[in-house]
């Protein structure tokens, strides 16, 4: 959890270099806030995080299955590149920033 004290701010909805991006929700509470993303499919070794000027940037990559001697007939989820992006206010310590990454969502 970050202390709490100021809004985070989502500064991407949709890349429009063909990324996609994750859905993330944001809470506060008396601990602080947490953001969550789903990552769903995407392993722990394939989603990097940067801290840069305030700016945390999430990416990732889902990875198309192995599907030998099969073919697809329907998909609903995004294979491919995924990236968000959020505004961390100055009154977070950001030394102080965790993540945790299971069962498909990464916390920090």
């Amino acid at each position: 959890m970050m202390p709490s004290g100021s809004s985070l701010s989502s500064v991407v909805k949709y890349q429009s270099d063909g990324k996609y991006r994750i859905p993330a929700q944001i809470v506060e509470g008396a601990k602080g806030m947490t953001i969550s993303c789903d990552l769903p499919g995407v392993c722990k070794e394939d989603v990097e995080l940067q801290l840069k000027e305030n700016v945390i940037t999430i990416t990732g990559e889902r990875k198309t299955p192995n599907m030998t001697d099969v073919k697809m007939v329907h998909q609903e989820t995004y294979l491919g590149k995924l990236m968000c992006k959020f505004i961390i206010p100055n009154t977070i310590d950001t030394d102080k920033i965790q993540a945790h990454h299971e069962n498909g969502v990464l916390t920090l």
